[in-house]
């Protein structure tokens, strides 16, 4: 929970400076807009003791900030939290897992339409990262042996492409392709969701 309260402390941290930013290097007008995503993605632990078995879980909370910089490019940050079941054998490590954290990423407009535009960029992403009930299963499917829980602070880096389509004057959706690699024992994902943008009133 203090990890949780730091990560949003940093996040609106990053939203002031990075609008003052902005605003500094000359961005006049209102460009600044916040969002909530949802998707699904393929998680794959990095676990120390063993494999894991990937798995497909949805990811319901994203919560966006985005804002542009100068000219094509943009930054964007995020706070996250989601959770995966990754189901025990006899060779793989079955556990739950819980994790929440932010992500900062630069974009760079590649393709601009009356109705849609792309970005494509990269950055970022630090976790805390909860596994729990860590076991593996026999032949049988009984409990063969357990594992301690794992509490882990992560660093990844985080690649993404994103198209968005103008939907009225101030809203926008996008569809989103995300991979982030962990560096260490963390979580390496891959990810697609929708985004629901908001650009604030001028």
């Amino acid at each position: 929970m203090k990890f949780l309260s730091l990560t949003i402390t940093i996040f609106v941290f990053f939203i002031f400076v990075t609008s003052a930013g902005a605003a500094a290097l000359g961005v006049s007008e209102n460009t600044a807009r916040i969002g909530y995503g949802m998707g699904v993605a393929i998680m794959n632990v990095n676990d120390p003791q063993g494999l894991v078995e990937k798995e497909t879980s949805a990811q319901l909370f994203q919560l966006v900030y985005s804002d542009r910089l100068r000219g094509k490019y943009r930054y964007w940050g995020e706070v996250f939290v989601d959770a995966s079941t990754h189901k025990a054998t006899e060779t793989k490590i079955g556990q739950e897992v819980q994790r929440f954290g932010v992500r900062a990423l630069a974009h760079r407009q590649f393709y601009v339409s009356d109705k849609s535009s792309m970005w494509v960029g990269g950055g970022l992403q630090f976790a805390q990262e909860k596994m729990t009930l860590r076991h593996t299963v026999d032949s049988s499917g009984f409990l063969e042996q357990t594992f301690g829980d794992r509490n882990n602070t992560s660093t990844a880096l985080a690649l993404d492409i994103i198209n968005e389509w103008h939907i009225t004057r101030r809203w926008d959706v996008a569809g989103r392709l995300r991979y982030s690699f962990a560096l260490g024992d963390g979580i390496d994902d891959l990810a697609t969701s929708v985004v629901f943008l908001y650009q604030f009133q001028d």
